[in-house]
């Protein structure tokens, strides 16, 4: 690898020549020296060095460094490493309980603030949050979520019981261990009590002050059955609540009490009497009662849970952050949270994991993680998003560890599609502190060129929760698309292919709900620029004041493409391989372009708006001039090279 990063640097010298253009004086000193703003964040579940003996397990390596007091790790991640912050947490042991372990905590953030790192707080022992640790349940086991099952052989075929087995809550790869209710008010205040105000209690004013986000790390409504995990990490998972083998695995949705009464103040109808739209049917009165029911969920989650934290958060100067479960499949964002978009974009900084670092893999799943949390952050006017990175799942299966190439190839195209804010599940143990060091001073330049720049996309796809909420009809079974129903199958492979094809073709995109239309087609969205083209995903309808919008925005000059667009090539020759994302800073385009392939070089040119521009190599933090001949830009890109534009 380093002989092609070497043949790369040459051939860039000798493609663009030797003049040079200055980028903005602002851009250069942050390109020539990325603060920690710029730089990812480590991951640290508590920190194990100062008494290691108490930790066995593997994931809680995550804050050991061999032979370092607390103060030498958290220079070594500065120094060493080139980091720019940690996410942290107290320890597991005996979690949010242990005077030892705060104490270590404490001297954790104090050490991270006396090396000018930046700070995020874990709010989970683990995950999925909203546990505290099983602390919720342990003060109020009736908290526990409920789920109301349907079983047509009963005489009376619905009943309302635990939801557990066969959920996420019993599918990590923490804890089997009992999940207490989002939708439930009185669970989300227990668990800010239990955690957050426990933070700022042992950080004290200064400390606490110094902390600058909360990451929660899916969180959902549980109600739907994940499958089970690898056995090899199904056996290295705590069992803290005993599964019963013996319970009927049933079609389910997330049930509270109260579900009936907020039903019918919302929308004048008896839930009770029309529950079974949410199992079976497919009238327009069924999909209405689902529409509603999914609706309402949604609404509720983010009244009890999402805004409840993002309240705590700025009431306390904090920015709220974290990801939901599988924002990657489309299928499961109605039963995990009503409606995953509207969910993610209550966070300050909405986020995604994408626990693979194989480059490829943003063509055929990543891109669909990262324009959900990139688009809510955009939807609401933000530019923050954040990605949950490592290469956990391909080491799982059996594949090496990333290189740094690799990481850094990772990293770009999650930037390419709005990613900006890095937390780092990778190992330090299992890679050199150089080549830390080498990814964190490539995103740390990736990041000093696009973290401050606006998106610029001219397409913007459906986020199709309605019709999803409509079609979503749950099964006694593992939830994946071939068991959905044939109208929802038809939505989420049309989505697929649609956003596949526009990755695959250069073509950045946002995505946005019906309700985002009157203003995000007037240009009036979040400082978002007017859209050129808007694209449906097959088997979607439209409501009527929908579709009336749309009319009056192709009368403007816009096109609307039914489950199918072909975009305008800006490489020449086409490349499927080439991930591009386009932003506008101080007035100047900016493009990112990133190989993934990790064997193929491409060489061609690629369509600009003017005739000169400045190219910068973050992998070497090199820059030039290069010459746009009739706005064509001849370029080389070596496997897993990013270059960016600014012209």
């Amino acid at each position: 690898m380093f002989k092609k990063i070497m043949f790369f640097v040459t051939l860039f010298a000798g493609l663009v020549g030797t003049s040079f253009a200055q980028i903005p004086e602002s851009w250069q000193q942050e390109w020539d020296a990325p603060g920690a703003d710029c730089r990812p964040l480590q991951i640290i579940h508590g920190y194990y060095g100062v008494n290691k003996a108490k930790w066995a397990h593997p994931y809680l390596a995550f804050g050991h460094f061999d032979g370092k007091t607390i103060a030498e790790g958290m220079a070594f991640l500065k120094n060493d490493c080139g980091l720019g912050g940690v996410v942290c947490n107290v320890s597991s042991w005996n979690y949010l309980q242990d005077d030892e372990e705060w104490a270590h905590f404490v001297e954790a953030v104090r050490q991270a603030k006396a090396n000018g790192l930046r700070v995020w707080i874990y709010d989970e022992d683990r995950y999925p949050s909203l546990a505290a640790g099983g602390l919720v349940l342990k003060e109020n086991p009736r908290l526990e979520a409920k789920e109301l099952v349907y079983d047509p052989t009963q005489e009376n075929p619905f009943t309302v019981r635990d939801c557990f087995e066969f959920t996420h809550a019993s599918n990590n790869f923490a804890y089997i261990r009992r999940y207490p209710s989002m939708p439930n008010p009185d669970a989300c205040r227990a668990f800010l009590r239990l955690t957050h105000e426990n933070y700022k209690k042992h950080l004290g004013p200064e400390l606490f002050d110094y902390v600058e986000a909360f990451f929660t790390d899916e969180p959902s409504t549980n109600a739907v059955c994940t499958g089970l995990l690898l056995k090899k990490v199904r056996d290295g998972v705590r069992t803290i609540d005993t599964v019963d083998p013996q319970k009927k695995i049933l079609p389910q949705v997330i049930w509270e009490d109260d579900f009936p009464e907020i039903y019918r103040q919302k929308y004048g109808e008896d839930l009770l009497a029309c529950r079974q739209s949410l199992f079976t049917g497919d009238t327009p009165h069924d999909r209405k009662v689902r529409r509603q029911f999914w609706s309402m969920v949604a609404q509720r989650c983010i009244e009890t849970y999402y805004g409840a934290i993002r309240d705590w958060c700025v009431a306390n100067g904090k920015a709220s952050s974290g990801h939901t479960l599988w924002e990657e499949s489309l299928f499961a964002h109605v039963p995990l949270d009503g409606d995953k978009l509207a969910v993610l974009r209550t966070l300050n900084i909405p986020g995604m994991d994408f626990l693979n670092s194989d480059p490829e893999a943003a063509i055929h799943q990543g891109w669909r993680a990262a324009t959900m949390s990139a688009s809510a952050s955009a939807l609401t006017g933000e530019r923050r998003s954040f990605s949950e990175i490592s290469d956990i799942n391909t080491y799982f299966n059996g594949k090496p560890r990333a290189t740094a190439p690799m990481m850094c190839a990772a990293a770009a195209w999650q930037a390419a599609f709005g990613i900006t804010e890095f937390t780092l599940y990778y190992q330090i143990t299992d890679r050199t502190p150089a080549d830390y060091r080498q990814y964190c001073d490539f995103v740390g330049r990736v990041n000093a060129i696009l973290r401050k720049a606006q998106f610029t996309k001219d397409v913007v796809v459906l986020y199709p929760i309605r019709n999803l909420q409509e079609n979503y009809i749950p099964q006694g079974q593992t939830l994946t698309l071939k068991v959905c129903t044939d109208t929802m199958r038809k939505i989420c492979d049309s989505y697929n292919a649609i956003g596949k094809k526009l990755v695959q073709s250069q073509t950045p995109f946002l995505l946005a709900e019906e309700t985002d239309f009157p203003a995000l087609l007037a240009g009036k969205l979040g400082g978002l620029n007017r859209p050129r083209v808007v694209i449906l995903p097959d088997g979607c309808d439209l409501l009527p004041e929908s579709q009336k919008i749309l009319d009056a925005f192709v009368q403007s000059g816009g096109k609307v493409f039914y489950g199918d667009y072909t975009p305008e090539s800006v490489l020449t020759p086409a490349n499927e391989k080439i991930i591009r994302g386009t932003f506008l800073r101080d007035g100047h385009p900016v493009q990112i372009l990133v190989n993934v392939s990790n064997t193929d070089v491409f060489t061609g040119t690629l369509a600009i708006s003017g005739t000169t521009c400045t190219l910068l190599d973050p992998a070497t933090g090199t820059q030039q001039k290069a010459d746009a001949p009739n706005g064509r830009l001849p370029l080389t890109l070596q496997p897993w090279q990013t270059l960016l534009i600014v012209e």
